[in-house]
């Protein structure tokens, strides 16, 4: 197990202990870096190879909401569609479209005097006919949330010296995930994390890419299923949950290459006409 080049004086832990040797053998891991600002920097200061996270989940979301495109604006549409400048669905104006207007063609009328019991009389009338304004409503979008996800670890330590390796991969998780105090007034950021999955010495296409993050929550829980420990103390099991957040809300562009070398090329998704299932769910073969 090999490390980058700029990775070579930081400190590596390792867990379990025959992980580096599988890990040669074509054995996935996952890899974390941690990093931190020092002299205006940022350095590497740690980092673990582990196995696999347990039932690991990555969710991308984005806020959307909405947004009434108005009758007044539709309207207006309708009109220069009449007119031949803009193209839409539907220009005509319709005997219920107008009822339905009745509170604005009263707001435009309403400086007119002795027209208000008019108006009234036109609401009435778009109400005894249940005909409503259409606020021409629709989706807008807001932005990518920023993701969040959970990786959960058991380690059952099978000697005094895997349980002092995961007392230290504790120790230093807990330790950059706070901040440093750089006077009176001041801290500094926590130490941000990358996070890479690796099958042997590559990178392993088939799991997701993970942006820099922090580490927002720590969580160890020591002997869950025994109560057992080593000669000296330590713990046979830990569990360690860890609780990330990316630093940025993400797009296209941060995950994936321009260039289509990277994700799936839409280019090569081609529909098989061939094996569709029929109106009567059958399945059409093509020896048939």
């Amino acid at each position: 197990m090999t490390d980058k080049k700029e990775d070579a004086e930081a400190p590596r832990l390792i867990f379990p202990a025959t992980l580096a040797a599988d890990a040669e053998n074509g054995a996935t891991h996952v890899r974390i870096n941690i990093k931190e600002r020092k002299d205006g920097k940022f350095v590497d200061v740690a980092i673990l190879h582990l196995n696999y996270p347990i039932g690991f989940v990555v969710t991308d979301s984005g806020n959307y909401g909405s947004g009434d495109f108005g009758a007044g604006a539709a309207g207006f549409n309708a009109v220069m569609q009449g007119l031949g400048i803009r193209s839409g669905d539907s220009s005509k104006i319709t005997q219920q479209d107008v009822l339905s207007q009745s509170d604005n063609i009263s707001e435009i009328l309403s400086a007119i005097p002795g027209v208000d019991i008019v108006n009234k009389g036109a609401r009435i009338q778009a109400l005894g006919q249940g005909v409503a304004q259409n606020p021409f409503t629709y989706v807008t979008y807001e932005g990518q949330q920023l993701r969040s996800f959970t990786m959960d670890f058991k380690m059952i330590s099978e000697s005094p010296e895997e349980a002092k390796t995961i007392r230290d991969i504790i120790d230093v998780v807990r330790k950059y995930s706070m901040p440093e105090s750089t006077g009176t007034l001041s801290i500094q950021y926590p130490a941000f994390f990358e996070i890479e999955f690796y099958r042997g010495e590559d990178p392993n296409p088939f799991m997701p890419k993970i942006f820099q993050c922090h580490l927002t929550s720590l969580g160890t829980t020591y002997n869950a299923t025994s109560n057992i420990f080593h000669a000296d103390g330590a713990p046979l099991e830990t569990d360690m949950s860890l609780s990330f957040q990316e630093r940025k809300s993400l797009t296209r562009g941060d995950l994936y290459e321009l260039e289509g070398d990277v994700g799936t090329d839409t280019a090569d998704l081609v529909l098989d006409t061939e094996n569709i299932a029929t109106e009567d769910n059958t399945t059409t073969s093509p020896t048939e």
